[in-house]
């Protein structure tokens, strides 16, 4: 099956003398009429209960006449990749596990100021019971690819990894 779903939206906005000044005044030039739209779509390929792909795509924030983007003959709107994983739940259990580009962030009651973010990684989910999960994932937030220095050096060590153990009351 494929699911798609998503939000597009189209904003305008008028706004003058935002500063209190007359634009004769204090030199500033205010552009008083703008229009910007984005579109959110999110395709979800499920193969079965346990197994399911997700893409979810944006073309974000983009201005009417922008330069480049959305100007007179372009048509160079970008794409952005927010998710891209694979969902697969382990048959006869609740253990969940997650791979690929996705959002992930710690608990906490107004959002986590240590790791709340989309970036590459493995999370296992493992319910206990119907007070308590564990969340264990890796996470790849850099990789250079290259690894060599400014010098032509060979690195090794051009990875920047991360495990992260979470239980949730």
């Amino acid at each position: 099956d494929l699911q798609v779903s998503g939000s597009w939206r189209i904003v305008a906005g008028w706004s003058d003398n935002w500063d209190f000044q007359d634009s004769d005044d204090d030199d500033a030039s205010v552009d008083d009429f703008s229009i910007s739209m984005r579109a959110r779509t999110k395709f979800e390929f499920i193969t079965s209960e346990d197994l399911k792909a997700v893409l979810h795509t944006e073309i974000g924030d983009v201005a009417w006449g922008a330069p480049g983007v959305a100007d007179l003959g372009t048509d160079g709107v970008v794409i952005e990749v927010k998710e891209l994983y694979v969902d697969f739940n382990w048959p006869d259990t609740d253990v969940n596990i997650k791979a690929g580009l996705m959002g992930v962030a710690l608990p906490s009651n107004f959002g986590s100021p240590v790791l709340d973010d989309d970036f590459a990684t493995l999370n296992i989910t493992v319910p206990f019971n119907d007070m308590f999960t564990m969340v264990a994932g890796f996470a790849r937030f850099a990789d250079d690819q290259n690894g060599i220095d400014a010098d032509g050096n060979s690195v090794e060590e051009d990875e920047f990894d991360a495990l992260y153990l979470v239980g949730v009351i």
